[in-house]
């Protein structure tokens, strides 16, 4: 195992267990540094406009993935991105399931493992 996974795989145990800890339903947001925000949101509801409702115009996305919802935001010089879950488990794999494509899509920008935190809560909750 070579020290990108090992560190990709802590990375991943930590957030996981912060999920976890967040109760029945849990959400995160992240945000990638990149000049191509906008061609990397709608790339990714493109692709999973293949499988799953997916809208999306060159600023904002939304994606329904079971159990759960991605929220994207493009922005000039960075994608923010929101993951919500009904459950643990559906919010780890919408999580897991974005990660993994962003990472394959930004590889020439050598897209690594987000920094993950939990989502601040909506006014009036």
């Amino acid at each position: 195992m070579n020290a990108a996974s090992t560190t990709r795989g802590r990375h991943s145990e930590m957030t996981e267990q912060q999920a976890r800890a967040a109760g029945p339903s849990a959400s995160q947001t992240a945000t990638f540094a990149t000049p191509r925000a906008s061609q990397y949101l709608q790339q990714l509801c493109k692709h999973f406009a293949h499988k799953v409702e997916a809208r999306f115009d060159e600023t904002f996305g939304e994606v329904e993935m079971p159990g759960g919802r991605i929220r994207l935001r493009a922005e000039a010089d960075a994608l923010h991105v929101a993951v919500e879950g009904e459950t643990t488990t559906a919010f780890l794999q919408a999580r897991h399931v974005f990660e993994e494509h962003l990472v394959r899509f930004a590889f020439r920008e050598n897209a690594g493992p987000l920094d993950w935190r939990a989502a601040s809560p909506a006014p009036g909750k």
